[in-house]
């Protein structure tokens, strides 16, 4: 993951900031959620961590969030209180004091899907 992250600030798509809080933002969830790093559903949500962590603090947030009805399926599951305090404190890695709504639903979506594939079959259903 590390080498996807560095290839993204090696271009420029990214910025210091974004590359050195999104890996140690993905140290964290990585052990919170039990999850190995190589996983190829967690690059490509620590990529768009990074990605929306420029945005945001670019003032250049994403106008459109997450369907209303997928998120609203996310804060109806019983897990929701435990995802939202792990995903404000991953939040912390980072030097933003507000995240937008639209940028956040899909934060909080991209934990919700990390929680649940790791997560024995029996168990997420």
């Amino acid at each position: 993951m590390k080498e996807r992250l560095t290839l993204l600030r090696q271009t420029d798509l990214i910025t210091q900031q974004a590359y050195t809080g999104t890996l140690n933002a993905a140290q964290f969830l990585s052990g919170h959620l039990n999850i190995d790093p190589c996983n190829e559903q967690f690059q490509i949500a620590m990529e768009h961590l990074a990605m929306a962590v420029d945005r945001i603090t670019a003032g250049d947030p994403i106008s459109k969030g997450l369907d209303p009805i997928l998120l609203g399926k996310v804060y109806q599951d019983d897990a929701y209180e435990q995802l939202s305090a792990l995903n404000l404190a991953t939040l912390t890695f980072f030097d933003i004091t507000a995240v937008p709504e639209t940028e956040n639903s899909y934060l909080i979506n991209n934990i919700f899907t990390l929680f649940y594939i790791n997560l024995p079959e029996e168990e997420a259903c």
